[in-house]
């Protein structure tokens, strides 16, 4: 297959092509395509990403702080508002400029929005979510087959669930909804600060 990027649109019975950027791509392979409420078109890549506007093809780059040029997701959840999920990181487009959200996520799979207001990131480093200004982590250690997980879906009856490389799995919001208690470790924490002043302290959650 000649290396590019051709897209085509489905009218319901076959495909049209609609732009053929093979002479200008230099993105690699593609895994998502996005359309925004402007129109645009978001490219990602294994190698690269670019958007289009008004039929042109723009590469991004490290211009207003998009890091990490490879795209893996693409969503916008309110006009002009964009998060892209890229191969360590995850990036947000605040109207002027790209400002990283998070980083060391083993490739962002799907970034989705439920019902409540939640924004989940799946990645091969497990499952995150964005709830009230917060992000908070699950991994097999909170009862997920694996860290490596693929999709979300939120169900009619407003079940979150969670597909990963070892199965399916049901999120429960109302286990454990305190704080992580915590207790000072009687081995190895000094009753003395040396007299340099530098003092450490161990401690563990539970």
């Amino acid at each position: 297959v000649k290396p590019g990027l051709r897209l085509e649109i489905f009218d319901g019975k076959t495909f049209r092509p609609r732009f053929d950027f093979s002479a200008v791509w230099r993105g690699g392979d593609v895994r998502c395509v996005m359309e925004t409420s402007a129109g645009d078109l978001w490219i990602g890549g294994t190698a690269g990403s670019a958007v289009v506007r008004g039929g042109l093809l723009k590469s991004l780059g490290n211009s207003n702080g998009f890091s990490d040029s490879s795209r893996f997701a693409f969503v916008e959840f309110e006009p002009g508002h964009i998060f892209a999920g890229g191969r360590d990181d995850l990036l947000e487009w605040n109207g002027r400029r790209w400002l990283v959200l998070l980083q060391g996520l083993d490739r962002v799979r799907t970034i989705r929005k439920t019902r409540d207001g939640v924004i989940w990131v799946l990645s091969g480093s497990g499952v995150h979510r964005l709830r009230n200004g917060t992000w908070i982590t699950n991994g097999e250690d909170d009862g997920l087959p694996s860290n490596t997980a693929y999709t979300v879906f939120e169900d009619s009856k407003g079940r979150v669930w969670a597909g990963t490389s070892r199965g399916l799995s049901l999120f429960n919001p109302e286990t454990d909804r305190d704080y992580p208690r915590t207790r000072l470790a009687v081995a190895g924490n000094s009753r003395e600060v040396a007299p340099d002043g530098n003092v450490r302290i161990f401690f563990s959650g539970i």
